[in-house]
């Protein structure tokens, strides 16, 4: 059928604004250490770069240092910042174990009180993974509960690759609230989440929404970065001032305009 004048401008000033929509509805978390301050003041440039200054940001901080970190660096930027740490239950971590248990406690909290009333997703993101543009709206995908970035270079499972915890988005509704309920379940007894949330997947995946990988991309030296993506989430076995320098290199490549 022929389209009337007008109609695809119309329908993209649409499409934008169902965007701008969710955008507002979307709360950021992610879970920081102390020793991974000079990481997250490398994440949250770009981070609030690519979002603006009404995007919520809460950020579960395990130790002191992280939460001077996380309130200095969110004031040099001029953007709001929710710090949950000592005063909230939160504590360093004894071990992996713990350190991904308080992780699930925390994205748990957010959830919960955005069901009981705020009405906004959650969408957890490491600090290592890096925005390069605005990743809130790509992860309004279908109805699952759950919405999750893959790592090709790491099957699990009967597929050949792995969700990964790195980025994630949860809805605020019931279902999510009972998903992380199982979800902290099967943590408490393998000490991994993300294993955990692999094998909940495999036994039923209706639960859950694969992120595109072109918009989310796992790099590592098993699956290579490819063009544009909006959040760049590379893995590197190094000290935390190696992967400042080599991360900090590349972004910077990536802002001068160099994808190669």
């Amino acid at each position: 059928a022929p389209v009337a004048p007008g109609a695809a401008a119309d329908g993209a000033l649409r499409d934008a604004c169902v965007v701008e929509v969710y955008r507002a509805r979307v709360v950021v978390a992610t879970l920081l250490t102390g020793d991974f301050g000079p990481i997250f003041e490398l994440w949250h440039a770009r981070f609030s770069r690519a979002t603006d200054g009404r995007c919520a940001l809460a950020v579960c901080c395990l130790d002191a240092a992280a939460e001077r970190v996380a309130r200095d660096v969110a004031a040099r930027a001029g953007r709001p910042v929710r710090v949950l740490g000592a005063a909230d239950g939160f504590r360093p971590a004894a071990d992996r174990r713990d350190l991904w248990t308080q992780r699930l406690a925390f994205v748990a909290r957010l959830v919960a009180e955005e069901a009981a009333g705020g009405g906004r997703d959650v969408v957890h993101s490491d600090c290592d993974a890096f925005w390069l543009g605005d990743a809130r709206a790509l992860v309004d995908g279908g109805a699952a509960p759950a919405r999750f970035s893959v790592d090709h270079g790491l099957g699990r499972g009967a597929k050949p690759f792995a969700l990964c915890c790195g980025f994630f988005r949860l809805r605020a509704s019931a279902a999510s609230l009972a998903l992380l309920a199982t979800w902290r379940e099967a943590t408490d007894r393998v000490g991994d989440d993300q294993v955990a949330v692999n094998a909940l997947y495999d036994r039923d995946g209706r639960s859950f929404d694969l992120a595109p990988y072109e918009r989310v991309q796992r790099c590592n030296c098993h699956h290579a970065t490819t063009a544009n993506p909006l959040v760049w989430h590379p893995w590197l076995d190094a000290t935390v001032d190696d992967k400042v320098y080599v991360w900090g290199a590349v972004l910077a490549r990536l802002d001068a305009g160099d994808a190669g």
